[in-house]
């Protein structure tokens, strides 16, 4: 499990340069479109670095418990990038994008929890 986390946090640093070199370069729709993608990596490769996580991941019985809140934690991420990048354009319907941040949030919070303290 080592090597996805080392293979997430990659291809996160990988994706977050190159949307930075291309923001620099005047191309802004795809730098951002790329900083979603490291978002999603970042998310992942701090999940599997956690070692209850990993745990729950392996186990078969709690195996979509694990998916389920991976899932929720980068549609929220996901989510949230979105909404900066419509506000920071000045489209301010991307507040709406909170909604989604919420109940995701709430998700995986719950979600979390229960990973987090069934094996303690």
């Amino acid at each position: 499990m080592k090597k996805t986390y080392q293979l997430f946090l990659t291809f996160g640093l990988i994706l977050s340069l190159l949307s930075k070199i291309l923001q620099r370069e005047n191309y802004w729709l795809f730098g951002n479109i790329l900083v979603i993608f490291a978002a999603f990596c970042f998310v992942c490769a701090f999940l599997f670095a956690l070692e209850k996580f990993q745990i729950a991941y392996q186990n078969p019985t709690s195996k979509k418990q694990a998916l389920t809140l991976l899932t929720s934690l980068t549609t929220a991420i996901i989510c949230f990038q979105v909404m900066m990048m419509l506000v920071l354009s000045h489209l301010f319907f991307g507040f709406l994008f909170l909604i989604p941040i919420i109940i995701t949030g709430v998700l995986a919070w719950k979600i979390g929890y229960q990973i987090f303290s069934a094996s303690r």
